[in-house]
């Protein structure tokens, strides 16, 4: 699924995305990530999948872009 950003009641989804909130720490560990040259969908994605364990995120992301 597609994931998107924002604040209740902006604007429509595209169809198949999810809504989801973050605060402004998890924002701050996903744009550090993105940092690392990754992109922000696929980073937002393997950061809830670790349960927004940013080593652990940073760890996958390389790992799988490693091969």
């Amino acid at each position: 699924p597609e994931y998107m950003e924002g604040v209740e009641g902006e604007g429509e989804l595209p169809e198949g995305a999810t809504r989801i909130q973050i605060t402004q720490e998890e924002n701050e560990a996903i744009n550090r990530l993105c940092e690392l040259g990754f992109e922000r969908d696929l980073v937002i994605q393997v950061y809830f999948a670790c349960d927004k364990n940013e080593e652990m995120t940073a760890n996958l992301l390389f790992s799988d872009h490693a091969e």
